[in-house]
């Protein structure tokens, strides 16, 4: 059975696409944009990194090998892999890789222990960077499946998704424009959720949600590149995953890093940072790279400054629940800020038809679906 999928071997954050191979007994690793990446993984070492969701999205790694892992989004491949590896489900981590990497990361946080312990503000800084991208990306993914979860029981419904990864071709164009701006090589995945909240998020590992409210919001396209430009200046700065280390501290941070996404402390540490309004320096920070990505991507930068007026005068008499993540209140000083930088020079973000196909991408997705 052979599939399509993405190799991340921990030490970079680069992604690389590969084609999968299940065979009797190993796995067969090509990669399809590196011809040097091939190798093979035995079955009865496989073990599942993030365990498959109800779409059938995945993450594999091996056993003793703490870093590199493989993603996967194909439904039927899963199944045959938990078809030829029975014992998956049950599959732990190497001890003696965990007991290595013990070793590596207490040795990296010795100089700087009895600081983080006298203080805890010092701590996200620091730590932040060290963060391997796989567990930064597994971070965010939880993060992201339990925010679609909640926000389903606040509107008492599933939540569908209407669009990940490169599903949708406008999104895509759209995502890709603004990844190129901001210079980011990892990866950035934008994931469009059918929820009339009107807001988006990021979350660590490139993850941007963006629920149809806000699409519904925005009046232009203008609008909605300015929040996703913000979005994406978070992710820059690293502001979400510090907020995570903030709450979870250092033994959680630690108990991430070696032992990977623990559902205590990623619930816990999810529900904080989603509620908690990014600090008055973040969400400067937040802004300037949104200025300067738009600016790349000549695009007016205009709709910066008129969304989030409109979020500031227009959201407090919405219902609680559909606010419930608009943690980017705009300050006097930071409207003068924005007004004072943005301009009106620079092209549409996207074509009429782009922007039409993106207001529709949810209604057609649920009409798919019925189909």
């Amino acid at each position: 059975m052979v599939t399509k999928g993405w190799y991340y071997d921990g030490k970079t954050s680069a992604r690389h696409a590969v084609t999968l191979t299940l065979l009797p007994s190993r796995l067969d690793i090509h990669g399809t944009d590196d011809p040097h990446l091939k190798f093979s993984w035995p079955l009865e070492q496989l073990w599942w990194a993030q365990p498959p969701n109800a779409q059938g999205r995945a993450r594999l790694a091996l056993q003793g090998d703490n870093a590199a892992r493989l993603e996967l989004n194909d439904p039927g491949f899963v199944a045959a892999i938990r078809q030829s590896c029975p014992a998956i489900d049950k599959a732990g981590k190497d001890k003696g890789g965990r007991r290595k990497l013990a070793m590596i990361i207490g040795v990296s946080f010795a100089s700087i222990a009895i600081a983080v312990f006298a203080a805890a503000t010092i701590l996200p800084p620091f730590l932040a960077p060290l963060i391997p991208a796989s567990v930064e990306r597994t971070m965010g993914e939880a993060a992201v499946e339990q925010v679609i979860d909640l926000v389903g029981l606040l509107e008492k419904k599933k939540i569908a998704v209407c669009s990940a990864d490169d599903q949708h071709p406008a999104m895509e164009r759209f995502r890709q424009r603004l990844a190129r701006a901001a210079g980011i090589k990892s990866p950035l995945t934008v994931t469009v959720v059918n929820a009339k909240m009107i807001n988006a998020f990021a979350a660590p590992g490139g993850q941007i949600v963006v629920f149809k409210g806000l699409i519904d919001f925005v009046h232009n396209p203008e609008e909605l590149a300015g929040v996703m430009a913000h979005e994406i200046g978070h992710l820059i700065h690293l502001h979400p995953t510090k907020g995570m280390i903030h709450h979870i501290g250092l033994t959680g941070t630690l108990d991430l890093l070696l032992a990977g996404a623990g559902q205590g402390i990623m619930g816990t540490a999810t529900g904080l940072m989603l509620r908690s309004a990014y600090s008055r320096d973040a969400e400067r920070e937040a802004d300037d790279a949104a200025l300067d990505i738009l600016q790349r991507a000549n695009i007016r930068t205009s709709g910066v400054v008129s969304v989030f007026k409109r979020f500031s005068t227009e959201l407090p008499e919405l219902p609680k629940s559909l606010k419930l993540f608009s943690s980017h209140p705009l300050s006097q000083d930071r409207a003068m800020r924005l007004s004072a930088q943005a301009t009106t020079t620079g092209r549409d973000a996207m074509s009429a038809e782009d922007w039409k196909s993106i207001q529709n991408m949810c209604d057609a997705a649920e009409k798919k679906k019925k189909q």
